[in-house]
């Protein structure tokens, strides 16, 4: 086994990591079952450009959010549960699903990504589902919800004014994993790696950055949020250690209100009055 798989393989460091995926999928049912206002319907004509809409009885924004698995693995309904305890605060949550990788090449996933925000705005979100909106992603989400914020949230037919980007464990340099093993066979190649790394793009200039790492994760990933920390710091202020989870346990921190993450998400739909950082 190579470096780079120890590095950007989180399985390898995670023991028995299927439980995550498992208690996710049934914490996803779970919450389609329970939660009111769920909506399913398309973005797109792909069949995985679909997106779950969990609407708050009386909203004051929006989150949506980008789940990851290496952009070849998951969907919408394995990440329902992350809606729960942000409706439950007054936030209609957003969750898409879009192409995977490799039928899908990784421009055509970011084109996906930009197609649902466009269509979040224009076909979904009432005025006051509008008032805030916050984009979230973790592992390959974070890299498309990074990406985003660089390359699509400035057009004009966007039209969502994005309060934050909520990048958790991401990957923001992309050519390491043209050296990882278990991602053989994606079609990947340096110049296409390198065109849809955030870190190679230009500053964004809209939006608050928050970059999160579980303590536990692989040095790598930690030198990747660091290294988008400091390319962005206009944007960005450094990047949180969630104490004690690894890559998917930091993930669940978004359903423990009590936890540093779940409290700074919240914030973030706080007027600015009441301490809303531009």
């Amino acid at each position: 086994m190579n470096y780079w798989d120890q590095q950007y393989n989180p399985r390898l460091a995670v023991q028995d990591s299927q439980q995550y995926f498992d208690r996710w999928r049934e914490s996803a049912r779970q919450a389609r079952a329970t939660l009111t206002g769920h909506i399913d319907g398309p973005y797109g004509a792909h069949e995985r450009e679909r997106l779950d809409v969990f609407r708050a009885a009386a909203p004051r924004g929006t989150l949506v959010f980008l789940h990851g698995g290496y952009w070849r693995a998951f969907g919408k309904e394995d990440f329902s549960w992350i809606a729960a305890p942000f409706v439950q605060a007054g936030i209609t949550v957003v969750v898409p699903s879009y192409p995977l990788c490799p039928s899908a090449p990784l421009p055509a996933i970011c084109q996906s990504v930009a197609k649902a925000m466009s269509y979040i705005a224009s076909s979904v979100l009432t005025p006051a589902e509008r008032e805030r909106v916050v984009l979230a992603g973790h592992s390959a989400g974070a890299h498309l919800a990074a990406y985003y914020l660089s390359r699509f949230a400035a057009d004009a037919d966007s039209m969502l004014d994005l309060s934050a980007v909520v990048c958790i464990s991401g990957v923001f340099d992309l050519l390491p994993l043209l050296h990882v093993q278990f991602l053989d066979g994606m079609g990947w190649d340096a110049a296409g790696l390198h065109e849809v790394s955030p870190l190679y793009q230009l500053v964004p200039d809209r939006a608050k950055v928050i970059l999160a790492v579980g303590e536990a994760e692989s040095r790598d990933f930690h030198r990747q949020s660091e290294r988008l920390a400091d390319a962005w710091a206009e944007r960005c202020t450094g990047v949180l250690s969630i104490a004690d989870r690894n890559h998917f346990s930091v993930l669940d921190t978004l359903s423990e209100p009590d936890s540093l993450l779940a409290r700074l998400m919240l914030d973030l739909f706080k007027p600015a009055s009441l301490g809303e950082v531009a």
